[in-house]
C-alpha cells in the first residue's frame, strides 16, 4: 500500500503581514520571509524585529527605517537606501548589501557574517558592528 500526500505551496510570509507594510509602513514583529518587496518605498517603516530573512528588498527605499532587531539574513538588499535606518542587533548574515546606501545607518550589535559588503566583498566570521572583510 503506498500513501501519497499532497501539500500546497504555502507562503512563507502573512498577506496580512504585507498589506500592513504597505498600507502603514508598521510591520514590527511581522513575517515578511521571502517576500517579494523589491522597489517598496517605506522610509521610516517601522520593521523592529521583523522576520525578513530570504527577502527580496533589492532598489527598495528604507532609509531612516526601524530595523532594530529584524532577520534580515540572505535577504538581497543590492541597491537598497538605507541611510540612517537603526539596523542595531539585526541579522544581516548572508545578506546581499552590494550598492546599498547605509549612510548613517546604525549597525551597532548587527551580525553581517557572510554577508556581501556595499562593494561587493564578503565579510568575515565575526563581523558585527560592521563588515570585517
Amino acid at each position: 500500500m503506498h500513501l501519497l500526500l499532497y501539500v500546497p505551496a504555502v507562503e512563507a510570509f502573512f498577506i496580512t503581514d504585507l498589506e500592513d507594510v504597505q498600507k502603514y509602513g508598521n510591520c514590527a514583529w511581522c513575517n515578511l520571509s521571502d517576500a517579494d518587496l523589491s522597489g517598496v518605498r517605506l522610509p521610516g517603516a517601522n520593521l523592529s524585529g521583523a522576520g525578513l530573512s530570504g527577502a527580496n528588498l533589492s532598489g527598495a527605499d528604507l532609509s531612516g527605517a526601524r530595523l532594530n532587531s529584524a532577520d534580515l539574513s540572505r535577504a538581497n538588499l543590492t541597491g537598497a537606501n538605507l541611510s540612517g535606518a537603526n539596523l542595531s542587533g539585526s541579522s544581516l548574515s548572508g545578506a546581499n548589501l552590494s550598492g546599498a546606501n547605509l549612510t548613517g545607518a546604525d549597525l551597532r550589535g548587527a551580525d553581517l557574517t557572510g554577508a556581501l559588503w556595499t562593494n561587493g566583498r564578503k565579510c568575515k566570521k565575526s563581523s558585527v558592528g560592521g563588515c570585517k572583510e
